[in-house]
């Protein structure tokens, strides 16, 4: 960015600032995003992606794939090394076989009477499998090596794996392409909105595409100059937005075990599928960091209805005749208030200007941004079963020195939302000091452009800039009539704490121990010796 913006828009620490801005997710600006270069959208696009909460999410799968794979390797390796040795055979070195990653390829070399080394050559191991495996494998060639070669208790955990892959694929790229199809031909469509944004220079297509991506990864980064308040009309924007913004995050637990459920129940009767499905849906947290079990979803989806029932409440009590909805009928203003909690726990669009709600209202939008996502994280730590064990044998979820009381809703709760105070409260004590000048100014010469109740520079809007960072949300309350967010007019030394803020928000959702659904199956103390004597990297 800061290389190929035209005439150095950017300087180095405002493009250090919107870099963290959009692999975090927080979604803050500090120049005004709607006028930015073509190249500096592809980048921040880009930059989006890598950062998005549902991919990581699948990285855990796919390493613990290739852990098990690994250990297929290795089991089968150990069942023929003794033969093999009886035969005057030894090995001395084996790689994975690139096109079956389930049968390694050995190095193997005879030995003479002697002792010594005559030959050497390239062995490829084989498979013990029944009569009916062997003509599968006729069939389906070398699909499923892997599976056949673990044992049958972390079989179907392995090809649970599969199914979480396909689920979070099938889930990712439908819900994307569905949010795009429906913005795009709406922005087809005639009417003075399109209109407005045809003479702003924006396409039907590459808007409908950044605001889907923007929407479902919870960053709140748009291309037009007033976050959404261009929607506060059109109900089935305002909809589609909310609805990527809620899969995108919270909701995207619920989903996929709805997913998983419907597939289990409409699949066709295909005994070994369905087995997998089955233990994907009874041990949902050996699988995958955020799938829970039935009980635990249907926690999770009442505590989000309650807090966005809870929020709009709020807001329309506070604000009914607040100057952000003056404009709007009884409808407009529900719906409005409803997006708008939806979307201040994690997104950060506004479809109202919030610097003219109520300090009541704000004040509690800066709690719902401090919550953010915790009731997702604190049931991914609550759903980890203490009395199963996972494949290296411990309880799942929780490390021996975890005390049992700290694993309890109350206790993750605590832990989740205190794990960082003092951080933060350094973090908010030095922007102050650094942007003494600043408060003192602002208070001698208000200006006329000022929100009012807010000030131009007022402890209040530091404190709700930080808590927005730190929930990776994205709201701000301004400055003076400016498009770009409060932090805009910090000083460089600040805005690089407010990114030190978003690294810490975006860390915090990680477990405290080793999760039962990221944990490697590695060999123990006993058998680290015998297994490098073998095992080559």
């Amino acid at each position: 960015m800061w290389v190929l913006e035209p005439h150095g828009a950017f300087s180095w620490p405002q493009a250090i600032y919107t870099s963290a801005s959009c692999v975090s997710q927080s979604g803050l600006a500090v120049v005004d995003w709607s006028k930015q270069s073509t190249s500096t959208y592809v980048i921040s696009f880009c930059l989006i992606i890598l950062g998005s909460s549902s991919l990581l999410h699948m990285v855990p799968v796919v390493l613990r794939q290739n852990s098990f794979r690994m250990q297929a390797q290795m089991s089968a390796w150990q069942r023929h090394n003794k033969a093999m040795s009886d035969d005057g055979i030894t090995v001395t070195n084996f790689r994975r076989f690139m096109s079956d990653p389930g049968v390694p390829e050995l190095y193997v070399h005879h030995h003479n009477h002697d002792g010594h080394s005559e030959s050497a050559q390239r062995w490829h191991m084989p498979h013990q499998a029944s009569a009916e495996e062997e003509a599968k494998d006729k069939a389906k060639k070398k699909k499923g090596c892997t599976s056949r070669a673990l044992e049958r208790s972390h079989r179907l955990e392995y090809k649970a794996l599969a199914k979480v892959l396909k689920i979070m694929a099938g889930y990712w790229l439908g819900t994307h392409l569905l949010g795009v199809l429906i913005l795009f031909c709406f922005f087809r469509c005639k009417g003075p909105l399109q209109e407005k944004f045809q003479e702003e220079g924006l396409r039907p297509f590459p808007h409908a595409l950044y605001l889907t991506v923007s929407s479902f990864q919870n960053n709140g980064l748009v291309l037009t100059p007033s976050s959404v308040m261009d929607y506060v009309d059109s109900p089935l924007l305002l909809s589609t937005v909310g609805m990527l913004i809620l899969l995108g995050n919270t909701g995207l637990p619920i989903m996929v075990r709805w997913i998983a459920t419907i597939w289990r129940r409409w699949m066709p009767p295909q005994p070994e599928n369905k087995r997998v499905l089955d233990f994907l849906l009874e041990h949902p947290r050996r699988c995958f960091t955020h799938m829970f079990p039935a009980v635990h979803t249907l926690w999770l989806l009442l505590v989000v209805i309650a807090l966005n029932v809870l929020g709009t409440i709020v807001t329309l009590v506070q604000d009914w005749h607040s100057p952000a909805f003056n404009h709007l009928h009884a409808g407009g203003k529900m719906g409005n208030a409803l997006f708008q909690t939806v979307s201040t726990r994690t997104a950060g669009m506004n479809s109202i200007n919030i610097a003219q709600l109520s300090q009541g209202t704000t004040f509690f939008m800066a709690v719902m941004m401090y919550f953010s996502t915790t009731p997702t994280v604190v049931t991914m730590r609550l759903s980890a079963d203490a009395h199963e064990l996972d494949i290296t044998g411990r309880v799942e979820g929780v490390e021996e020195a975890v005390i049992t009381a700290e694993n309890s809703l109350k206790g993750q709760a605590r832990r989740y939302l205190t794990q960082d105070a003092t951080y933060l409260l350094v973090i908010c004590f030095l922007i102050c000091c650094l942007e003494k000048e600043s408060f003192a100014r602002a208070a001698k010469h208000p200006s006329p452009d000022s929100d009012g109740i807010y000030t131009d520079f007022g402890f209040f809007k530091v404190l709700f800039e930080i808590l927005s960072a730190y929930g990776t949300c994205g709201l701000s309350l301004g400055y003076e009539n400016q498009t770009f967010s409060f932090s805009g007019v910090w000083s460089d030394a600040s805005q690089m704490l407010l990114v030190a803020t978003m690294i810490l928000g975006r860390l915090r959702g990680l477990p405290d121990s080793i999760d039962a659904s990221v944990r490697m199956a590695m060999p123990t103390s006993d058998d680290q010796e015998e297994a490098c004597d073998f095992v080559r990297f």
